[in-house]
């Protein structure tokens, strides 16, 4: 092996850089296995680059960050780069975009998030039925005041929208949202208002939750992948990605190597070269192992 020196980083000639999903492809719910985390200690090992490439604001993986101890981050589907603690992009809807999707939003009764780097803003009132929302969604995984102080951790109201650098806007179509009776708007009412302008994409991954996400158009997890290759001086041919959902999908058409975990909708699996097992059967696990990653058993 031999190595050149750049300016920022030694770059090994034999290392791959591995943009991953978080949900449903290394947590499932709120648990990440031994396995995922050894497979992401043994990337680092072998001299690789593992980057969470994830729709959540950096508010919310705190616990993937902390479990496997990672540097490089592409955090609010492209929205939001981070390496080595040190922010090297962020972008948000202006003043004007955000007053208009809200004013939609609002007009209909949708529920939503406005994603932050700092917290997650919700409509004061609603509460209530986003803990409900994540009570059903983790079920038996996490204990219950756990959950609760998470959400108080992470979560603020809606005062002022002048005052916030909003992301992305993720909304909610699950009928828990709605006491039970159906969402006023669904995602094709949605891409069809707001697709010529922002950037629409369904979230599918967990068939208990119907959801999707709002956010500047021409920004993706693709974008962030271009802008960390330009910060290592890297080539997209050294590059894998994996993923489950809608919103991998610019990820996966743009890297050399990918692959779906076995669990994604037939749309992700038929843009990637290799189909993975899914998240409760070790799918990123195999996959590292199958492309000699990592050292398999």
């Amino acid at each position: 092996m031999y190595f050149i020196i750049y300016e920022r980083s030694v770059i090994f000639m034999s290392r791959k850089i591995i943009f991953f999903d978080a949900d449903g492809t290394i947590i499932n719910k709120t648990f990440i296995s031994s396995q995922t985390v050894a497979s992401v200690n043994q990337l680092k090992m072998n001299g690789h680059i593992p980057v969470l490439a994830t729709g959540r604001a950096r508010k919310s993986i705190q616990q993937i960050v902390d479990s496997l101890a990672l540097k490089y981050l592409i955090c609010s589907s492209g929205d939001h780069i981070i390496i080595n603690d040190q922010v090297i992009f962020q972008n948000y809807l202006s003043y004007n975009e955000l007053q208009e999707i809200v004013c939609y939003f609002d007009l209909f009764g949708l529920r939503y998030t406005l994603e932050c780097a700092d917290f997650n803003y919700i409509q004061k009132g609603t509460e209530d039925l986003h803990l409900k929302r994540m009570i059903f969604l983790n079920r038996g995984e996490i204990d219950i005041e756990n959950l609760k102080e998470s959400f108080q951790q992470n979560y603020r109201f809606i005062k002022d929208l002048k005052s916030l650098k909003v992301q992305k806007i993720h909304w909610y179509e699950d009928p828990i949202m709605y006491y039970e009776n159906p969402s006023p708007l669904d995602y094709q009412n949605i891409f069809d208002y707001f697709h010529n302008k922002y950037q629409v994409v369904p979230i599918m991954g967990n068939p208990l939750s119907i959801h999707g996400e709002i956010s500047k158009k021409g920004v993706s997890k693709k974008s962030g992948m271009e802008k960390v290759l330009e910060y290592f001086h890297a080539d997209i041919i050294d590059t894998y990605a994996i993923g489950d959902d809608y919103n991998d999908l610019e990820m996966l058409q743009y890297a050399k190597h990918t692959i779906a975990m076995g669990q994604a909708p037939r749309e992700v699996k038929e843009v990637c070269e290799f189909i993975t097992d899914d998240i409760y059967h070790e799918g990123f696990t195999k996959a590292m192992n199958h492309y000699q990653l990592i050292n398999g058993d």
